[in-house]
């Protein structure tokens, strides 16, 4: 879990131009337990990882809005849920 939580924090820092010291797994289960409640929380959620996004749309697809990193899957699942999600499909996905 460690492991894949530093190349997440690599990850992050290169998508967002800034430097994160740790991450702290209690806070990603936090944010996964939140977006299952209600996806649209991800708009909250900071270190937002595959899982985390994948559940919000699961939840609510028209959390896709907020999913900084779109995957093919994650569309998927967010237009399958809501077909209104497509509009938030970022164009990238499509090539």
């Amino acid at each position: 879990m460690q492991k894949e939580l530093n190349e997440l924090k690599m990850k992050f820092d290169k998508f967002h131009g800034i430097k994160t010291e740790t991450i702290d797994p209690n806070q990603v289960e936090k944010d996964l337990e939140a977006v299952k409640q209600d996806g649209m929380a991800l708009e909250f959620v900071k270190i937002q990882t595959p899982e985390i996004c994948l559940e919000a749309v699961k939840e609510n697809g028209l959390a896709l809005e907020f999913v900084k990193i779109q995957t093919p899957e994650i569309c998927l699942e967010a237009v399958k849920q809501n077909k209104e999600a497509i509009r938030f499909v970022k164009k990238e996905i499509f090539n």
